[in-house]
């Protein structure tokens, strides 16, 4: 979503503990998992149980994401699940288990009540809630998430673009450095000083 902001780390901490409702464990496993990957809003929605609990009923290490569901279709992308998303997949998991939705092709995230994904206008409507009940203000959506991982992984990588751009499967330098907040004048600055 072009012109967000990206959220802090405390946001992010604040509303992970906020959802609520009957969705709550759905929404805040959802909320996780898009944040820990870095992935689109579209890209976490099209995901199936099976893409994250193997056969034997353990979360995988990795995610892959088909190459039909990630942006440019060009190829498929096996990216890393944080372990600080296993426990919200977890407990989702037992839910959908609870209520009988446990076969590999089962949406990860279905809409309540039926076996269709959420959409990502409905993503966005739960998340722009939580914004709004935990009093964080701005121009935020989705996309707020994959801003603050990009600017979490930069700096963690010690400002590696490279490693950045790898991380979110950009095939462009320049999309990554967008992501991250580095301006055009900023690029000069540091050139300047380089050199």
């Amino acid at each position: 979503m072009p012109g967000v902001r990206a959220l802090t780390y405390d946001e992010l901490e604040l509303i992970a503990q906020s959802f609520r409702g009957p969705m709550a464990t759905r929404n805040k496993a959802l909320f996780l998992v898009q944040y820990y990957t870095g992935r689109r809003i579209t890209q976490t929605l099209s995901l199936h149980l099976g893409d994250i609990v193997t056969s034997a009923g353990q979360i995988v290490t990795h995610i892959h994401y088909k190459r039909d569901i990630v942006k440019g279709k060009i190829e498929g992308q096996n990216v890393f699940l944080h372990p600080k998303a296993r426990p919200s997949i977890v407990e989702w998991v037992e839910k959908l288990r609870y209520i009988g939705r446990m076969t590999s092709e089962c949406w990860l995230f279905p809409r309540q009540g039926v076996d269709k994904p959420l959409t990502r206008t409905g993503a966005y409507q739960v998340y722009k809630k939580t914004f709004k009940r935990t009093g964080i203000n701005g121009r935020l959506g989705t996309h707020s998430l994959r801003k603050l991982y990009a600017r979490n992984v930069y700096k963690t990588s010690g400002n590696d673009i490279r490693a950045t751009q790898v991380a979110l499967g950009h095939k462009s330098l320049a999309n990554t450095a967008a992501y991250i907040g580095i301006e055009a004048e900023q690029v000069d600055e540091i050139i300047l000083a380089a050199l």
